[in-house]
């Protein structure tokens, strides 16, 4: 993810409140990466890899999780959440910076 967003961040402890997790949900689908964990995640997800469960939403269907729809995202939230995958999509980023 090179382009963070502190806006992003403040925005997702906003909404930490009662929840062991916050994740924006957009059209694309969820964005686990940019999304905050409560600590006491850690058990399950230390159980669910042991078990080789590497589905992240197999893991949020057990733990109360607060979703962030666009409208309560930031503005320029899009370019925040760009993940890069792959060297082309690298590259595409280094060529949009110059």
């Amino acid at each position: 993810m090179p382009y963070p967003d502190a806006r992003i961040v403040r925005c997702l402890l906003a909404n930490r409140a009662g929840v062991d997790a916050v994740v924006p949900r957009t059209a694309e689908g969820y964005e686990p990466v940019f999304a905050l964990y409560h600590k006491n995640c850690l058990l399950l997800m230390d159980r669910m890899l042991r078990q080789n469960q590497f589905r992240i939403y197999d893991f949020y269907q057990q733990i109360a999780i607060r979703y962030l729809a666009p409208p309560e995202l930031p503005d320029g939230w899009r370019r925040a959440l760009i993940n890069i995958n792959t060297p082309e999509q690298l590259a595409q980023i280094k060529e949009d910076r110059s």
